[in-house]
């Protein structure tokens, strides 16, 4: 029963996630879930609860499968570069399937849950400063470097990015973003 389960919730958090993509938090209801899902409504309810509580599991899991591949790219990256490089295709990726003009909304609907969204990038700021701070140990960031800044400043970017999506194009934003980072922060020995 618990494999057929976790297949109906699947199912939902797929379907949640597309209608995100497309529409954002408006433009459809839990009844659309229900009908792309292919289940009873008191399921539904049953599984998820609400909209808000629904919207909010979806855009977490996503969030945290991203930022496990951005975690991942870090301990296998070789230099610096390459670090921000696949960490920035890897956000732009996040933002394709969870468009920031939709995620601005939902921060504007759902208060709550920016604070979710930071707490849930916290696990790969934490392996980001892990790895800036073995970096700095092997003299490829600059010694005066202040790694908690430099994870704060990476940071506010991001959630930047992504509360103000008719201010940035995100592709060339970000690739602007890591190559001023990358010249600030690169000691000679780290390019």
């Amino acid at each position: 029963m618990k494999a057929a389960n976790s297949a109906v919730h699947d199912k939902i958090n797929s379907e949640t996630l597309l209608l995100l993509k497309t529409y954002g938090i408006k433009g459809w209801s839990m009844d659309t879930v229900r009908q792309k899902s292919g289940i009873a409504k008191d399921t539904l309810y049953r599984m998820v609860g609400s909209k808000e509580k629904l919207i909010q599991r979806v855009l977490l899991k996503t969030l945290s499968e991203h930022s496990e591949r951005m975690s991942e790219a870090l301990r296998y990256s070789e230099t610096i570069t390459e670090a921000l490089h696949t960490s920035a295709v890897l956000l732009v990726r996040l933002m394709d399937e969870i468009p920031p003009e939709h995620l601005q909304v939902v921060f504007l609907e759902f208060l709550s849950l920016e604070t979710g969204i930071n707490d849930a990038m916290n696990g790969y700021f934490n392996v980001l400063s892990g790895f800036f701070e073995a970096q700095k140990a092997a003299s490829r960031i600059r010694r005066d470097g202040d790694i908690s800044l430099l994870i704060g400043i990476i940071h506010a970017a991001v959630m930047a990015f992504i509360k103000h999506p008719e201010k940035y194009d995100l592709n060339s934003s970000v690739k602007t973003f890591i190559i001023y980072l990358a010249e600030g922060i690169l000691t000679e020995r780290g390019r």
